[in-house]
């Protein structure tokens, strides 16, 4: 019961952190391009907080731009958050989400 509690303590405890440093420190622009300007780190103060990565699809109708001779397509829409891909011999792709199962696409 009190494991319980404590942790979700630290949990509310962590997210507030992360609102007041969103509020209180903007983020850097996007670095893109062929020669994106690196923005200096941003200071941690006395409580670092953990930044996880956030999926993010493509828009529609945009592609990512590749080099010449290159293209992209979409094989797989509507990922929560994929983690894994296989190819199995029989040409089918396997992609595991994390804590969400498994999607099975055939060519």
């Amino acid at each position: 019961m009190f494991s319980a509690l404590f942790a979700r303590f630290v949990a509310l405890i962590g997210s507030l952190m992360i609102l007041w440093r969103r509020a209180t420190i903007p983020a850097p622009a996007q670095a893109i391009g062929l020669a994106p300007a690196i923005p200096a780190p941003r200071p941690q103060g006395a409580l670092p907080t953990l930044k996880m990565p956030t999926a993010k699809g493509w828009e529609t109708g945009h592609l990512p731009q590749v080099a010449p001779g290159l293209k992209v397509n979409a094989f797989a829409t509507g990922l929560k958050h994929p983690r894994w891909i296989e190819v199995l011999p029989n040409g089918d792709v396997a992609v595991a989400e994390a804590l969400f199962g498994c999607h099975w696409r055939q060519p």
